[in-house]
C-alpha cells in the first residue's frame, strides 16, 4: 500500500520480474481499509518517524486489527542517535538531488529546523521549474520562444528519531509487545550507536 502511484508501478515492475503475485492498493495507511486476518506486516524506509505521535499510535491500533493470531508487525526507526547529524540550514541548487523531484532542469531550496527537545528535523523542499522548457527544447525552439512560466512546489518531511525505549511503550500504549530488535528491516544484529533500528511485534 501506498500513496504513490509512481512507488507503486515500481513495486509492481520489481515482482513481476520475479513472477510474484502481488494485490497493490493506491491509498493511505491511516485511512485506507487494511483488512485483517494477516500474518504479517510491514512498513519501510523509517516511515514511521515521519508520522506524529498520534498517528503512530492510531497506526499502531489499525495495523494490531489487520493482523491475524500470531501476527507479527516488522517496521524500521530512525533512531536517537542519528539527531546530533542534523543541523538548521538552507541550500539552494540547481537540480537538487540530482533530479530526483523533477526532469531537470529545477532550482531546488532545501531548509532544515530541528527541535532538540523532541529530537525531531523538519526538511522542506521547495522546487522551482519552468513548464514547456523540456518539451518546448525537445521541438528545437529556440530559448526565446519557449515558455519560461514558473511553476513552484513545496514538499515537506518530518522525522522524529526516537530510542527503542520511546518505540516500546508506543507499542505497549496499542496493546503490542516487542518480540526482537534488531540493526535493520533486513534483520541485522542491533547497534545501540547505529543510525537505524528495527522492531518486530506482535
Amino acid at each position: 500500500m501506498d500513496v504513490s502511484r509512481r512507488s507503486l508501478e515500481y513495486a509492481r515492475e520489481a515482482a513481476a520480474a520475479e513472477s510474484l503475485p502481488v494485490h497493490l492498493i493506491e491509498g493511505s495507511y491511516l485511512e485506507a481499509d487494511l483488512g485483517s486476518g494477516f500474518d504479517a506486516a510491514i512498513l519501510i524506509y523509517e516511515d514511521y518517524c515521519a508520522l506524529s505521535p498520534a498517528q503512530r499510535l492510531a497506526l499502531l491500533h489499525r495495523v494490531r486489527d489487520a493482523l491475524g493470531p500470531g501476527g507479527h508487525v516488522l517496521f524500521d526507526v530512525t533512531s536517537a542517535t542519528r539527531f546530533p547529524e542534523f543541523d538548521d540550514e538552507r541550500r539552494v541548487e540547481e537540480i537538487l538531488g540530482n533530479g530526483f523531484w523533477a526532469p531537470p532542469p529545477y532550482l531546488g531550496v532545501k531548509e532544515t529546523w530541528t527541535y532538540p527537545e523532541l529530537r525531531l528535523v523538519l526538511e522542506r523542499y521547495v522546487i522551482t521549474t519552468r513548464s514547456g522548457s523540456q518539451e518546448s527544447a525537445r521541438e528545437g525552439l529556440p530559448p526565446a520562444a519557449r515558455d519560461s512560466r514558473e511553476s513552484t512546489r513545496k514538499f515537506w518531511n518530518w522525522m522524529q528519531c526516537l530510542t527503542p525505549d520511546q518505540v516500546e511503550a508506543e507499542l505497549r500504549e496499542a496493546g503490542l509487545a516487542v518480540d526482537g530488535l534488531y540493526g535493520d528491516a533486513a534483520g541485522t544484529a542491533y547497534a545501540a550507536d547505529a543510525p537505524t533500528f528495527a522492531v518486530v511485534a506482535s
